[in-house]
């Protein structure tokens, strides 16, 4: 964070002892915990800011607050938390009193910086309480292929999207999907892997400046199905004669995880586990009067 002046900041917090965590079934706070660490680092920013605007130029501070009583008072202060699921607000409370000293920990020692967020919310969220599932990496083939960049991109905006389902009056109307549309490249930073984000912000900011009105209606009118209509039909870096199946598992963030009944998408390498499509039989005709021919009856 530049802003003329070196601004050293060393955070603080006063360790408590913890209680031995629990394991959250079911991927119910993934999508919470991941608001949460969001608004946590804007919070954390913010105060940042605040304090190097006080220094002069020249001069060189180091900041210490309790970064526990600042995450505190979180979901009071952020008006969005109304906005989102219920489940979300819950999980915000969760964190920020039960298991406000973890999360503070995880902000300890380090100026906040988009870059590191990622790491820094993997860390909390999966590896610290186990409100998401540890995935597999995505493959090279997002990198290397534009039909699994584009749905990929494509299903980062649908779940951003549907973290409001349940809690937003507008949900999925022309404010709400547009709102998410000017942020979304800039804040997939926060929810993509460091080593694949260069290229999938770059892919992101390309499929939405180029075709953002089509994105919209196919967010608004089919959310299940917008991958598919974006990709096929409005950017036609995926083939329509791909499966069906290849628009349902689909690379995401760890942090988009939901519940089962909630699932739009699947992680690609449960794909193996997944029924077979059925295969299209065409009879031919006489075939099956030539095999009824070829029956010899046996008497018993």
């Amino acid at each position: 964070m530049k802003n003329g002046f070196s601004t050293l900041m060393l955070l603080l917090l006063q360790l408590q002892h913890q209680p031995t965590l629990a394991a959250h079934g079911d991927n119910m706070g993934c999508v919470g915990c991941a608001i949460t660490m969001e608004h946590a680092f804007a919070k954390m920013s913010e105060y940042a800011l605040e304090q190097g605007n006080r220094m002069s130029l020249t001069e060189q501070s180091t900041t210490q607050v309790d970064i526990s009583s600042l995450l505190k008072t979180l979901r009071d202060e952020v008006p969005e938390y109304k906005q989102y699921s219920p489940r979300a607000g819950s999980v915000a409370t969760e964190m920020t009193t039960k298991w406000v000293n973890l999360v503070a920990t995880s902000f300890a020692g380090d100026e906040p910086l988009e870059t590191n967020m990622y790491n820094r919310t993997h860390h909390v969220c999966v590896n610290l309480l186990d409100y998401c599932d540890a995935l597999p990496p995505p493959s090279l083939t997002l990198l290397q292929n534009k039909c699994e960049m584009c749905k990929a991109v494509v299903a980062d905006i649908v779940m951003v999207v549907q973290r409001h389902e349940g809690g937003y009056a507008l949900y999925r109307t022309k404010p709400h999907v547009y709102k998410v549309l000017d942020t979304a490249c800039s804040s997939s930073i926060l929810r993509i892997p460091p080593h694949i984000h260069t290229k999938f912000s770059k892919a992101c900011e390309e499929i939405v400046e180029e075709n953002e009105h089509e994105l919209a209606t196919a967010i608004i009118n089919d959310l299940a199905n917008a991958v598919e209509n974006v990709c096929v039909k409005v950017t036609g870096m995926c083939s329509s004669q791909q499966k069906e199946s290849d628009f349902k598992y689909i690379w995401t963030s760890s942090f988009h995880q939901v519940p089962y009944d909630r699932q739009i998408y699947w992680a690609p390498h449960l794909l193996k586990y997944a029924p077979k499509e059925p295969t299209e039989q065409v009879e031919v005709e006489g075939e099956k009067e030539k095999e009824e021919d070829n029956i010899e009856e046996i008497e018993l």
